[in-house]
């Protein structure tokens, strides 16, 4: 792989150029160091089935979701402290993925901080 003029080109092994990859802006390339994340997993639709694949995916993520690094915002969504604990994050992911969901993450560059003071944005 090479990089000229904001694209990646991928090559063979003679060194032949065999097509561009992506375009990369300046901006992209400068990524800041994450702190923590806040990670959405796309409930299921309506039906038995998916609400047996929600329930299957809660009961797989129960032991993660009680490390202190992650926290339970809503039935679909958690923040992550990715520098206290990055495996959590892994498997968090890891775990939605094998259960076919779709799901986005948030990158945060510094850690949240609630307002007021005090405010726990954590689900019991």
């Amino acid at each position: 792989m090479r990089h000229s003029a904001g694209h990646i080109f991928a090559e063979n092994a003679n060194g032949r150029t065999v097509g561009r990859l992506q375009q990369v802006t300046e901006k992209e390339r400068e990524i800041p160091e994450c702190t923590n994340v806040i990670v959405m997993a796309k409930l299921p639709g309506e039906g038995h089935g998916a609400r047996q694949s929600w329930q299957a995916l809660l009961a797989t993520i129960e032991p993660i979701t009680k490390d202190a690094a992650i926290r339970r915002l809503a039935e679909n969504v958690w923040q992550v402290d990715f520098q206290q604990l990055p495996s959590s994050f892994a498997r968090l992911i890891f775990s939605i993925a094998q259960h076919k969901l779709q799901y986005g993450i948030l990158p945060l560059e510094h850690p949240p901080h609630w307002l007021p003071l005090g405010f726990d944005p954590s689900v019991n």
